[in-house]
C-alpha cells in the first residue's frame, strides 16, 4: 500500500462528492468492510461527525486492493460472476443461496479450480489490507492533528500567556499613572499654597513699605515745616 498516495488523498482540501459505492472488476468496496468484524464505525470515537461514503475513498480502496496482487483465484472472480447473475435477483424460485451456488459452479465449469475456502481466503486477505490501511490512516490523522491542531493550540496558549503578561503590565502602568496623577494633584496644591504665600508676603511687603515710606515722608514734611530755613551758628 502506498502511504504517500493515502496522504495526498487525506490532505485534499476539496469536499468529496457523495455517491453510491463504485466497483472495480466486480468488487464492491463497501461490502468487504462490512463483512469484516471489529472494523471502525463511520464516526470516530467521541466525535459527533458522521462519515459519508465518497468517490475518492472508494477509488482509493479499489486501487490498493488492485495493487495488492493477492495470489490465487477467489473473491474477485467470484464477485464478477455473481454480478453477471444480478438479473436473477428476485426471480421466482431463485434464492440468494442458489444464485451464489450458480456463480461458483459457473466458474468451476470453465475449468477454474475454485472453492468456498478459496473465496473466503482471498476476501479475508482483502479485508486485512483494508484494516492495515485504516491503521495507517489513523496514524496519519494523529500526525495531521499534531501539525494542524497541536501547533495552533500551542500558539493559543502562548498568546494567552502574553495576554496575561500584558494585563499585568497594564495594571502596573495604571498604578503608575494613578501615582503620577496623585503627585500632580499634590504639586498643584503646593503651587497654590506657595503662590498664596508669595502673594501674601508681597502684599505684606507693600503694606509695610507704604507705612514705612509714609512715616518717612511725614518726618521729612515735619522737618521741613517745623525747622527754619537757616539756623544760627553756635
Amino acid at each position: 500500500m502506498n502511504l504517500g498516495k493515502l496522504t495526498s488523498i487525506f490532505y485534499e482540501a476539496d469536499e468529496p462528492s457523495v455517491k453510491p459505492p463504485v466497483t472495480l472488476q466486480g468488487k464492491p468496496a463497501v461490502p468487504i468492510v462490512n463483512s469484516t468484524p471489529n472494523l471502525p464505525t463511520a464516526s470516530a470515537p467521541g466525535s459527533t461527525i458522521v462519515g459519508v461514503v465518497s468517490d475518492e475513498f472508494n477509488k482509493h480502496f479499489d486501487e490498493i486492493l488492485d495493487a495488492s496482487k493477492v495470489p490465487g483465484i477467489g473473491y474477485g472472480q467470484f464477485m464478477k460472476q455473481l454480478a453477471v447473475l444480478d438479473g436473477l435477483k428476485g426471480q421466482p424460485g431463485i434464492t440468494e443461496s442458489q444464485r451464489f451456488e450458480m456463480a461458483l459452479k459457473s466458474i468451476q465449469a470453465s475449468g477454474i479450480s475454485i472453492t468456498k475456502v478459496d473465496i473466503l481466503n482471498t476476501a479475508g486477505k482483502f479485508a486485512q489490507i483494508l484494516i492495515d490501511d485504516d491503521i495507517k490512516l489513523t496514524k496519519l490523522v494523529e500526525q495531521r492533528k499534531s501539525e494542524e491542531i497541536t501547533t495552533r493550540q500551542q500558539t493559543i496558549e502562548s498568546l494567552n500567556g502574553q495576554i496575561l503578561e500584558k494585563q499585568a503590565q497594564i495594571q502596573k502602568l495604571n498604578e503608575e499613572i494613578q501615582g503620577h496623577k496623585t503627585d500632580i494633584t499634590t504639586k498643584q496644591n503646593e503651587i497654590q499654597q506657595q503662590s498664596s504665600l508669595i502673594d501674601q508676603r508681597q502684599q505684606n511687603y507693600k503694606a509695610t513699605w507704604a507705612a514705612y515710606n509714609n512715616h518717612l515722608q511725614q518726618d521729612i514734611q515735619n522737618i521741613s515745616s517745623y525747622l527754619p530755613d537757616t539756623t544760627p551758628a553756635g
